[in-house]
């Protein structure tokens, strides 16, 4: 009665595969339904380049610690060695 036999094992692994593969395409249909699918996967990436071209390169300063762009002249202190 409670014997494993191999139709229920083959049985067992394609309802565990359709219920698997039944969530996957509901899980997409709502993604697309809700976010606008690869329109907003699109928008995200290209965000993500636009915030990337606003990054600056900093170095730290040795006396004070500070991380401060290469082009500055000076952070404001006397013994600074960014001073121009």
């Amino acid at each position: 009665m409670f014997g494993f036999s191999l139709t229920k094992l083959v049985f067992t692994i394609i309802a565990v595969v359709i219920v698997w593969q039944g969530f996957k395409w509901l899980g997409r249909k709502s993604d697309v339904s809700v976010g606008g699918g690869n329109a907003t996967k699109k928008a995200e990436k290209s965000s993500a380049k636009a915030a990337k071209a606003n990054v600056e390169e900093m170095v730290k300063c040795d006396v004070c610690g500070t991380f401060v762009a290469p082009d500055v002249k000076s952070c404001g202190r006397d013994d600074c060695p960014f001073s121009g």
